[in-house]
């Protein structure tokens, strides 16, 4: 650029300047967007999920332990205290299911979400709320039965499903994390090259 003359050449400095503070300034609003974008989708779809699948499998073994004690107590006030508290945790956990649906899903984590609805579909409907009827029935047998042959066996496939929900969330908020790094770092270097680079090109 040295056939040009001081003027031309201050001119196209200022404007290569003007351009390189117009371009760090774009990322410098545009970086913390997507950090809060980022921030958002791992607070509202891990860390909440995370919290709802974690009560959702808490109230349904305070369900389980509750039938079990009315079963050892068989006074008419436990069996009537314990199976009102397993109705109300049961609409608790269909509360908070139906919560946890609305959020973002992956394709896996849908899959996932899928086994999860129907193995406490399972324990809902064929083990806890059959074992309910049976206590308030006073149908002390049927509900030992129910309790040895559906309630303990259908708990365990619902709690590894959790389990592996769980898994999942912790996977995807760390990749969420990676990615919002990764994605700092080459802002960083794009603004250090147009910093460096840039008005170095106007001088020559």
């Amino acid at each position: 650029m040295n056939h040009f003359k001081i003027s031309t050449r201050l001119t196209l400095l200022v404007a290569v300047l003007s351009i390189v503070v117009l371009a760090v300034g774009a990322m410098g609003l545009f970086g913390p967007s997507q950090s809060n974008a980022a921030l958002e989708t791992v607070y509202e779809d891990r860390t909440v999920a995370l919290g709802q699948l974690t009560d959702m499998e808490r109230l349904l073994l305070s369900s389980r332990l509750a039938l079990v004690d009315a079963q050892s107590d068989l006074s008419p006030a436990v069996i009537r205290k314990n199976t009102e508290q397993v109705d109300a945790q049961l609409a608790e956990v269909e509360k908070i299911w139906k919560a946890y649906l609305a959020t973002y899903h992956t394709p896996e984590e849908a899959q996932l979400a899928k086994k999860l609805g129907e193995s406490k579909t399972a324990l809902v409907e064929q083990g806890l709320k059959p074992t309910v009827s049976a206590l308030r029935a006073y149908d002390l047998t049927g509900s030992s039965q129910l309790l040895l042959t559906k309630v303990t066996p259908l708990y365990a496939p619902m709690a590894a499903d959790v389990k592996a929900l769980a898994q999942l969330q912790l996977k995807e908020a760390k990749h969420e994390y990676e990615a919002a790094v990764a994605g700092y770092e080459a802002m960083r270097v794009v603004s250090v090259v147009l910093i460096v680079v840039g008005p170095s090109l106007a001088i020559e």
